[in-house]
Formats: structure tokens, C-alpha cells, sequence
């Protein structure tokens, strides 16, 4: 050892020789490299059994060995090749030309070079067995926690060559201690030791697998998803193809672990952004969206410190940038932004705890997120309706917050319009909540005092032209028509909740408020939809108070039954044929003799006002009379079945075919039944 030790007798060896045997660890560590993986496994693995004074000790002698890890890594010995090309020189020029010898020389060859390369990978393995021993006994220890940081990870901090076989370890234990625990989270701290001495180069190691893991996630291709639809009268079947979700790709939990690491190093300010920051945005642009509450919290947290380092970096000169970062540090701060990047109580509380004007800008910002989330509905996730319902909760709680000048006052109308055609009842309650806000909200501001619903919300509907394709495309697949028919559309879309005994009491609210409405403009045949739609949902009682409300507006002295059918309501024939369609889809879909005979005895006066609309309707229409003729048991029922069932069978003109579809309705005897969920993946596909 140079001379450092020597025999002698008499020598006085000091009581305290810890800097001595330091030294001497370094000096072996530099001369005889190749015990290296020995050394150290042996340090790490007897680690437990020292005392507390003993471990110092041992963290101090490990500390010169790490530099050492490299030679194990390396892919080619270059002293091993030249000895190689050397021997082989050597044999060709003894054996003259060397073909005789040259494929045994080959084959010779070829079990070396194996041999090399499997002590090579063992050799790499036995490194990273090191490595993740030292993570173990990092985060076993609180006591000498700091010291461990000290001697081993900043000691590692400065081989580079150690740094991606380091931070895969790390990747790999924390997924296995799992996101977000008090194990994944030491390992991020120690994440921020080891990349002190060259943070741009473990940085960017972060973001290279980060984007990468990125990339692979955007392309993974799914197996086909059929859904299919059967009924008496037909089978629909629709495949829908696509990408996997970012939070279904097998590395998603790494996705998670990096840009934890990557945040504990944005608070140190070590992650480089003047190399690293067109990578990192790119990151959060793509990734902010996704339904992670982790992620989203994360990234809003990584764009705020990315702010705060930019802001203090700026060189004196640069006073108008430092103002615009610390107005967009202050805009991203505020509780309106932070909800754009958290999970599905976050949208709830925004709604709550807001109590002043909202900005336009943020509603659509709200709405853009929740119409990706539609745009990628599942019915089958249940953390996907979630946030799709919390979100829908915020909006109908921000809505009378809107800035007044703003047209999403009326856009918003569509909103709930949009599930009702989607057909999941899952969004009734939410939808009809969100509706019924929205109409007495404009109410009070005598919106509809001189326009009537219908002109509010066609006319917003049709100055937006994406928006009308949009819905045009949904509704000619559901089989309704806001264009030609706007009240019985609504009708047929509100009457899905009928069956619905959670949400039928909001359902008739709305009904009470259109007729409300509605009494004020339209005392003609639109309005028969909305009192048809009320009263086939509630009592006789509650007919009468209603039949004594619409007498203050309409001047009625005949029975409230003949009212719908009556001239006063300026019926053409295809109001006819939608009101007499409507009765007969609430009756085809009940259950109730009660109601059976309240719909009958409506539809009776239809007979001598528009015969001419049930040619139209018989193969509907039938069915259900020769089974309520076939099953009834109320005499009165009885009868009323028969008398229309006569006239249907005795009507001479021929039946009409495609009439419902031409009038844009033909979906309105399916909007109660389960199909409408099929509708919308068709409409789906086709966007």
C-alpha cells in the first residue's frame, strides 16, 4: 500500500483512526478496482449488523467505491478486442493462408464472445442488486438518513454513467411500493440528490422517458367494441374502433413516478428548463386532460414552479417579461385555474364556494374539458361519470353567475338537451337540474316575455353552425327534429325520465315551467306537446289545478280532455300526427290501466279531428290496444280500446309508410326503450 503499512513494534495508533482507514478504503478503491462488486455487496449486506457509530464508519469507507461501477457497465472491453485481433493475426500467419483453422477459429470465437457477454450481463445485474440493496437500507433508516444521502447518493451524483441505471431502479421500486406512499416518496427526495451534480443531464434522462412513454401510450390500438341492440323489430350491431385510454397503457404507473420526480426537482430548480422546457410543456399540454387526480394536481403544481423559476432567473433587463410571468403565476394560482387540473370534487366545491360574476372564458374552458370527457364517454366507467356529473353539478351552479352579456346563457341550453339524446339515465338528474336553472334563470330576466322558447334557442342554434351540425347529426340518429317541431322534440326527450320515479318530480317541474312559459307566446298546438308530456305524469287531481291554470290564458269552457284536439290549438297535420304519435308512445310504454285510460280518452276526439293522421301509426298502435282489450280489467278501459281499435280496423284509406321519417320523428317510439344508448356510439363513430 505505498509504504502506508509497515511492521513495527512500539507505534502509537491514535484511538480516533477514522480518517486514516477512510484513506485507506480510497486507495484500495483506486488500485484494486476489480473487487469492487465483492466490496461492496459485502458492505451493504453486513450494513444492518453494525451499530450506529459502525454504520457512519461504513458509509464513510463505501463512499470512493461507486466511481468503480462503471467499468461493470460498459458494452466492450477495447484491451480485450485488440488481444483478440491480435491472437487472431497471430494464428492466420502460423497457419499460412488459415483456412483450415478458420471456422474452428470462428467457432472458437463466437463461444467467447458469448461467454464475455454473459459475464458482462451478470456483472450488470450484480450492479443493479447493489444499487437497490443501497435504495433498502436508504429507506429502512431515519436516524442516519441524511448521512446516507451524503456518502452514498451525492457520492453517485457525480458518475454519470450510473444515472439511467439508477433512476430505472428507482422507477421500478416505487411502482412497487405504489404512487403517492411514504416509500415512492423518500425515493423522489433521494431522486433530488442524485441529479445535484449534473441536473441537466438527469433531468433530461426524466423527460427523454416521459415523452417516450408518451408516445408509446398515444399508440396503442384497441380490439374492436361491438355493441349490439335487439328488439322485436330489428338488430343493430356497431363496431367502434380506437386507442386505448392513456391511463389503460402498461406503463402508466411510470408515467406517474416520473412526473413525480420530475416535480421534486422543479422545486430545487433542477430541471434544466432552459434545455428541458419545450419537453415539459409538451408533456403538460398532453397530459392535463387526463382523468388522474394525482397527474392533474401534479402538473399544476410543476406549471406554477416552472413559473416561479423563470421568474427569479430573468436577467434586470428583462422587466416586461418578468411582468407578464408573474401576472400568468398569479392567473394560474387562482382557485378558478387550479380546478382545471383536479379530480371530480374539485368541480363541485368551484361551484359552491363561487360567489361572484364568472368569466366567460372559464365556463368554456370548463365545457371544452367536459365535451373531450363525452367525447370518450363509457358508460361502463364509473370514474368517468363521475367527473362528467361534477362537472355538470359546477355548471348549473355557475350558470346564474355567467356574465350577463355572454351567449352562453343560451348556448347552455343545448348542454342537457344533449344527454337526453344520448339516452343514458344515469345524466338524467344532472341534465334536468341543469334545465330547469336554466329556464327560470332567463325567466326572471323576461327573457321569453315577448320570444318564445323556441326562438331563444333555435335562433342561438342556428347562428352557431357547429354546434347545429353537431346536434343535427345526433338527432336525425335518435329520431327527433328541433327544427321542425321544437316543443314535441323537447317533449319526447324530457318523457325518457317518466319511468324514472327518481327523477320524475324534476321531470314534471320542467313540464309546469315550459307551460309557464309557453302561455305567454304560444297558445297554439306547440303547447299541447308540453301539456300532453304533464299530465299523462301526474294525478287527476293535478290535472284539474292544471286544467284551472291554462283557463286563465286560454279561453276554454269545454272538457279539458277535447282541449288538445280542439280548433283553438290550430292544428296542422303534422302537429296532428306528432300528438296522436306522442299519446301513443307514452300508452305503448305503460303499464297502468289509470293512465291507459286517461291516454284513451285524450285520443278520442283525435277520431273526428284528424282521422287521416292514424294511417300513419297502426302498426304501433294496434298491438298495444288488442293487449290492453285482451288484459283489462276496468270496463270503462275496455270499451275505449274497442272503439278505437274498430275505427283503426275499419279506416279504408291504405297505410302510410316513411311518414315519420320524413317529418324528422321517427326515433319517437324507441326515445323510452334502451336504444338510444346504441344511437349514440353510431353517432359516435361517425365523428
Amino acid at each position: 500500500m505505498s509504504g502506508q503499512l509497515l511492521e513495527a513494534d512500539g507505534l502509537s495508533i491514535p484511538q480516533s483512526h477514522t480518517s486514516f482507514v477512510v484513506n485507506l478504503s480510497k486507495a484500495i478503491s483506486q488500485n484494486e478496482k476489480h473487487i469492487t462488486l465483492e466490496f461492496l455487496y459485502e458492505a451493504v449486506k453486513h450494513y444492518n449488523e453494525a451499530s450506529s457509530e459502525g454504520k457512519h464508519l461504513c458509509l464513510q469507507y463505501v463512499s470512493p467505491w461507486f466511481v468503480n461501477l462503471t467499468s461493470f457497465l460498459n458494452n466492450e472491453n477495447k484491451n480485450e478486442n485488440k488481444n483478440e485481433n491480435k491472437n487472431e493475426n497471430k494464428n492466420e500467419n502460423e497457419n499460412g493462408n488459415g483456412n483450415g483453422n478458420k471456422n474452428e477459429n470462428e467457432n472458437e470465437k463466437n463461444k467467447s464472445d458469448n461467454k464475455n457477454k454473459d459475464e458482462k450481463e451478470n456483472k450488470k445485474l450484480f450492479v443493479k442488486k447493489i444499487i437497490v440493496n443501497l435504495l433498502n437500507i436508504t429507506l429502512q433508516e431515519n436516524k442516519l438518513y441524511p448521512a446516507i444521502l451524503v456518502h452514498i447518493w451525492k457520492s453517485i451524483s457525480s458518475v454519470i454513467e450510473l444515472f439511467e441505471l439508477v433512476l430505472n431502479v428507482f422507477v421500478e421500486q416505487s411502482i412497487a411500493f405504489g404512487i403517492n406512499t411514504i416509500k415512492s416518496e423518500r425515493i423522489a427526495q433521494i431522486v433530488v440528490t442524485v441529479s445535484s451534480s449534473h441536473p441537466e443531464i438527469f433531468s433530461k434522462l426524466i423527460c427523454k422517458k416521459l415523452l417516450n412513454c408518451l408516445f408509446l401510450a398515444s399508440h396503442q390500438e384497441i380490439k374492436d367494441t361491438t355493441i349490439t341492440s335487439n328488439d322485436n323489430n330489428s338488430n343493430v350491431t356497431m363496431v367502434e374502433k380506437g386507442f386505448k385510454k392513456i391511463e389503460d397503457y402498461e406503463k402508466w404507473n411510470e408515467i406517474l413516478i416520473l412526473t413525480r420526480f420530475l416535480l421534486y426537482l422543479s422545486f430545487e430548480n433542477l430541471i434544466s428548463l432552459e434545455n428541458n422546457l419545450p419537453d415539459i410543456f409538451h408533456f403538460i399540454i398532453n397530459t392535463h386532460w387526463v382523468n388522474s387526480f394525482y397527474l392533474r394536481s401534479w402538473l399544476l403544481s410543476l406549471a406554477i414552479n416552472i413559473l416561479h423559476s423563470l421568474s427569479t432567473k430573468l436577467p434586470p433587463k428583462m422587466e416586461k417579461d418578468y411582468e407578464i410571468l408573474v401576472k400568468l403565476l398569479k392567473e394560474i394560482s387562482d382557485i378558478r385555474f387550479r380546478m382545471l387540473f383536479t379530480g371530480t370534487e374539485s368541480f363541485v366545491i368551484l361551484g359552491v364556494i363561487t360567489d361572484e360574476e364568472v368569466k366567460t372564458e372559464l365556463i368554456k374552458k370548463i365545457l371544452s374539458y367536459f365535451s373531450s370527457l363525452l367525447g370518450n364517454l363509457d358508460f361502463a366507467n364509473q370514474t368517468n361519470r363521475d367527473l362528467c356529473s361534477s362537472i355538470l353539478i359546477s355548471l348549473t351552479h355557475l350558470y346564474p353567475l355567467i356574465e350577463k352579456e355572454s351567449d352562453l346563457l343560451f348556448t347552455m341550453f343545448w348542454l342537457p338537451i344533449i344527454l337526453f339524446e344520448i339516452g343514458d339515465q344515469y345524466y338524467f338528474s344532472y341534465a334536468l337540474d341543469m334545465l330547469n336553472v336554466i329556464l327560470n334563470y332567463l325567466d326572471e330576466q323576461q327573457v321569453f316575455d315577448e320570444n318564445s322558447l323556441e326562438t331563444v334557442f333555435m335562433t342561438v342554434r342556428n347562428d352557431n353552425q357547429i354546434l347545429d351540425k353537431s346536434l343535427t347529426r345526433l338527432e336525425n340518429i335518435v329520431g327527433i327534429n328541433f327544427h321542425s317541431h321544437f316543443s314535441f322534440a323537447l317533449s319526447s326527450l324530457l318523457l325518457q325520465s317518466k319511468g324514472n320515479s327518481t327523477v320524475k318530480v324534476k321531470m314534471i317541474s320542467i313540464f309546469r315551467k315550459v307551460i309557464e312559459i309557453s302561455c305567454k307566446t304560444e297558445l297554439n298546438y306547440p303547447i299541447t306537446a308540453y301539456i300532453v308530456g304533464l299530465s299523462t305524469c301526474i294525478g287527476r287531481k293535478e290535472v284539474s289545478e292544471l286544467r284551472e291554470f291554462l283557463r286563465n290564458y286560454i279561453d276554454w269552457e269545454g272538457e279539458f280532455e277535447q282541449l288538445i284536439f280542439s280548433p283553438i290549438m290550430n292544428h296542422n297535420n303534422n302537429s296532428a300526427t306528432l300528438l296522436v304519435s306522442l299519446l301513443t308512445a307514452i300508452l305503448v310504454q305503460s303499464d297502468y290501466e289509470q293512465e291507459h285510460q286517461y291516454i284513451l280518452e285524450l285520443l278520442m276526439p283525435s277520431i273526428d279531428s284528424y282521422p287521416t293522421v292514424y294511417n300513419t301509426i297502426q302498426h304501433h298502435f294496434l298491438p298495444k290496444l288488442f293487449q290492453i282489450i285482451d288484459r283489462s280489467q276496468n270496463s270503462t278501459v275496455h270499451q275505449l280500446a274497442l272503439n278505437l281499435s274498430f275505427f283503426l280496423l275499419s279506416y279504408k284509406e291504405p297505410p302510410i309508410s316513411n311518414f315519420m321519417e320524413k317529418i324528422g320523428f321517427h326515433g319517437i317510439y324507441d326515445l323510452l326503450s334502451e336504444k338510444n344508448r346504441a344511437s349514440y356510439y353510431s353517432f359516435k363513430k361517425e365523428n
